[in-house]
């Protein structure tokens, strides 16, 4: 009886040292020779040799929790070196953002500038009244595009910012485009672009904030101008369907391709692949995303090389406050 009593107590110790020590734990070659001398019957032989091998046992479990605590903390410290690592790199593309962005500005208020200058020392000359109308409509349109630029500045920090309002009433949305496409009547001719309005017919007015939708067509219709070829049609439609205002925008350039759908809508972006990249502030695009989501509406770019490309606006007909 007092052998299979042995027996067991030595099977609990056994037990007990797994317990403390799992297998796979990987320790020191002084803590592997402690462990090598411990032999759980030796264990039964004094109360004196227990209590001291007992210690050791106790010693090797405080070694390996220390262990296992560094070891934990070296992992958060790699995860948080790893995160500063990209919140770094983040912060220097968007630097290098930044700068290109300034630079995209001072170009474009620069060559507004520029071109209204020249016209103005033409018209000085003394010209026909045909080729007088056309460099007014170059003027309109190169001071237009600067008034726009600086709109878009001023809109997309006001958005930055939260500090854009919405101010709602009833519009007349065919009569809103009718609108913004006059204000865009100079860039349409220049560039020999036809306009295509498929409005619907007896359309109700609609609760939204005139001022915010104006921009969001205007910015379309000047990115749909900007990227298609000279003679070719853009088009603008707007209808009710179910819940929400519809209002689609379609021009005839080369198209977008996959990769650059992902980012076109991100602040500051510029594709620099194939014949459409262009010089640009890289806002209209994200300032139009950042409107329509003010609405609680959403915008979707639909595109494929050679295709042209087209934008589709739904907007819920009740905005919450």
């Amino acid at each position: 009886m007092q052998r299979t009593n042995e027996n067991h107590i030595e099977h609990d110790l056994e037990r007990a040292i797994e317990v403390i020590i799992p297998s796979e734990l990987v320790i020191s070659d002084g803590c592997r020779d402690a462990l090598n001398i411990i032999n759980p019957s030796d264990l039964l032989v004094s109360s004196d040799s227990g209590a001291s091998d007992l210690k050791q046992i106790d010693s090797i479990d405080r070694d390996y929790r220390k262990k296992l605590h560094l070891k934990t903390r070296i992992r958060e410290l790699e995860l948080k070196c790893a995160q500063l690592q990209k919140e770094n790199q983040e912060l220097r593309e968007q630097a290098i953002r930044n700068e290109e962005f300034l630079a995209a500005v001072a170009h474009d208020l620069k060559s507004s500038l520029t071109g209204g200058l020249r016209i103005f020392e033409v018209l000085k000359k003394g010209i026909s009244d045909a080729t007088y109308r056309q460099l007014l409509d170059s003027l309109t349109d190169s001071h237009q595009s600067m008034l726009r630029t600086l709109w878009n500045i001023l809109e997309a920090y006001r958005a930055k910012e939260s500090s854009l309002l919405l101010r709602l009433e009833a519009v007349d949305v065919p009569e809103l485009i009718r609108e913004c496409s006059k204000q865009l009547a100079s860039s349409i001719a220049i560039n020999h672009i036809g306009l295509d309005l498929q409005l619907q017919t007896e359309m109700p007015p609609v609760l939204t904030d005139k001022q915010i939708l104006a921009r969001i067509i205007t910015n379309l219709l000047d990115n749909a101008i900007k990227f298609s070829p000279e003679g070719s049609i853009v088009s603008v439609s707007a209808e009710l369907e179910v819940e929400h205002l519809i209002i689609k925008v379609k021009d005839n350039g080369n198209g977008i391709c996959a990769l650059d759908q992902k980012q076109i809508f991100e602040k500051f972006w510029q594709s620099k692949r194939g014949p459409y990249s262009t010089m640009g502030t890289g806002l209209g695009l994200h300032l139009c995303k950042t409107l329509v989501e003010k609405l609680e509406g959403r915008v979707d770019c639909v595109s494929s090389l050679g295709r042209g490309t087209e934008f589709i606006v739904r907007l819920p007909l009740m905005v919450s406050l």
